[in-house]
């Protein structure tokens, strides 16, 4: 499985498992439509896909 280092690698998938040393404030984002969504921001993480998009 590769692992990405470089900025502006991302992953993408229904359910990510992360660890990390430090997380920041949850901040309300615009999502789909009418719906928010949250953002936050992980220090130092690994993360690695456990539940994989059916369909992209």
């Amino acid at each position: 499985m590769p692992t990405y280092y470089n900025y502006g690698d991302a992953i993408k998938g229904e359910r990510i498992i992360c660890q990390f040393r430090k997380i920041s404030k949850p901040r309300t984002i615009s999502g789909t439509h009418a719906h928010r969504a949250l953002e936050i921001t992980l220090d130092d993480a690994y993360c690695v896909i456990r539940k994989p998009f059916r369909r992209v």
